[in-house]
């Protein structure tokens, strides 16, 4: 290519890129009305929408007075993005939504941090201060004297001596009575016939009267109030005095826990003549004013007492009657 034809070229080259250039200049310049065409609409919102309005400003200019203002808690939503200056002044930023309304004291000061619950409403003294603890079941209802007091401590059972050998009637004796082989004895409870594989000489109420202490009567059971031995003469005596006989051998602790002596001249109505609330002795001799009877009747009074064991049966080896 010849100089003059590249010249020509490099020229109309030049040319082109100059009003490349001087295009975009344009296009980077826009006078200031085009650069805010979106703002002023963002700004009057509808009132109480105002907290979606906001954002619209980029540049602080669009928060300015008319969106902000009074209509519907201006600013509490837009204030902070719009955020530079011109949002902020006067009508809608100052104070309004930026100071003191959401971030200040609102919310975070005393309203729900202070006092409402914390103090004193169930902290203090509700259920922790005596109602349960003092003096409800503690005091005197049950431990005071209820049971304590004397029900099993009174006469049957004791370690005294009944003064009954002190004769009453003299004269006495038991030959007046007529001959043992005419009397007949009973007692409650019976035991039957070789109880336990006892013999019946050990048993049966026929041996307290049979005049050998080596047999006797016995209950068979634990003694207990209303156990009795029992004599029928036969016939009316004047009877004046009995001895129980229990000393012999290991049975002495089988004696009576109290006792009384009835007498009856039909059996069935008995009159006590004597009467003892203590442990009987392993011989015990009762005297008494001489009485028309034909059955004498001596009934044990209580449990076990400190003159038994605890399981001791009413035992009796001898029973003696004396007649005036």
């Amino acid at each position: 290519m010849n100089p003059a034809a590249r010249k020509s070229s490099t020229s109309v080259l030049m040319a082109l890129l100059a009003t490349t250039v001087a295009f975009t200049s344009v296009e980077c310049t826009q006078p200031e009305k085009l650069q805010h065409h979106q703002t002023g609409a963002a700004g009057a919102g509808t009132p109480g929408a105002a907290g979606a309005t906001g954002l619209a400003g980029d540049m602080g200019a669009a928060g300015a007075g008319v969106a902000g203002a009074g209509d519907a808690g201006a600013g509490v939503a837009g204030a902070g993005d719009a955020g530079a200056g011109v949002a902020g002044a006067g009508v809608a930023g100052a104070g309004v939504a930026g100071a003191g309304v959401a971030g200040a004291g609102v919310a975070g000061a005393g309203v729900a941090g202070a006092g409402a619950a914390g103090a004193g409403v169930a902290g203090a003294g509700v259920a922790g201060a005596g109602a349960a603890g003092a003096g409800a079941a503690g005091a005197g209802a049950a431990g005071a004297g209820a049971a304590g007091a004397g029900a099993a401590g009174a006469g049957a059972a004791g370690n005294g001596v009944c003064m009954n050998s002190t004769v009453v009637t003299a004269g006495g004796s038991e030959a007046t009575c007529g001959a043992k082989t005419g009397w007949k004895a009973t007692a409650m409870p019976t035991p039957p016939s070789m109880y336990l594989n006892i013999p019946d000489s050990q048993l049966q109420p026929q041996y307290a009267i049979d005049g050998n202490t080596a047999t006797r009567y016995s209950s068979g059971a634990t003694i207990a109030s209303g156990f009795y031995f029992q004599v029928d003469l036969g016939a009316a005596k004047m009877v004046s005095g009995i001895t129980v006989d229990t000393s012999e051998g290991a049975d002495t602790m089988d004696v009576a826990n109290g006792y009384d002596v009835g007498l009856s001249t039909d059996g069935t109505t008995f009159t006590t003549i004597s009467t003892c609330p203590y442990g009987a002795a392993p011989k015990e001799v009762i005297n008494f004013k001489a009485t028309s009877a034909r059955y004498v009747r001596y009934t044990n009074k209580g449990a076990p007492g400190p003159k038994n064991g605890p399981t001791s049966w009413m035992s009796i080896h001898e029973f003696d009657i004396l007649c005036n």
